[in-house]
């Protein structure tokens, strides 16, 4: 392949990924072996409506700016207020379906509030986005209270095409901080 730098680079880490098959062990761990799938019948927890929102813009299809957008994933469900709490997870893949980052309220010890009826609303935000140029989707899945076993899921809920405007690679920009006689480019010199 001939081009960016960057494109090319891409393009043969994906082709890696794909060779080496890991997408398929993802996939069945998500839906179960061969493709069949592992929720639970569970009348009592249902989701009810899952959005996502990139800058405040509900939508299936977003662009997303790298370290600059905020990621909003809303969801509403349904639990049976006499049984346990169901967890939320939220799960990001990229586009040969390898999980990039997952989340959920039991890890992250948050329990979402039932109304008397069983009703919940949470909004889980992932401010500035540190995802790296690339296709993303969004999965949402409700568990059980520890998280083990899913009673509903939402899969490839909204797509994320993330673009960013410096020619760093990777995955994800990891928060840092420079030190020991680094100055900020366009200042005066430090002594050393």
């Amino acid at each position: 392949m001939d081009g960016n730098p960057e494109q090319v680079i891409m393009a043969y880490n994906a082709h890696m990924k794909r060779r080496d098959g890991l997408s398929a062990s993802v996939n069945s761990a998500l839906t179960g072996t061969d493709g069949e799938d592992v929720s639970q019948e569970w009348p009592g927890s249902k989701l009810r409506q899952v959005g996502v929102l990139v800058d405040g813009v509900l939508g299936r299809k977003h662009a997303v700016r790298s370290g600059k957008s905020n990621l909003e994933v809303r969801v509403d469900f349904y639990s049976d207020p006499k049984q346990p709490i169901p967890t939320v997870a939220v799960v990001i893949i990229d586009e040969n379906g390898h999980p990039i980052s997952s989340v959920t309220s039991l890890i992250d010890g948050m329990e979402p509030c039932l109304s008397a009826l069983g009703l919940a609303s949470i909004s889980l935000v992932f401010p500035r986005l540190p995802l790296m140029k690339g296709h993303y989707w969004v999965h949402v899945f409700l568990l059980c209270d520890r998280g083990v076993h899913i009673y509903d899921k939402a899969r490839m809920i909204a797509e994320l095409v993330v673009t960013q405007d410096h020619p760093a690679i990777g995955i994800v920009s990891l928060p840092r901080k420079w030190s020991m006689g680094v100055r900020k480019r366009g200042t005066e010199p430090l002594e050393c």
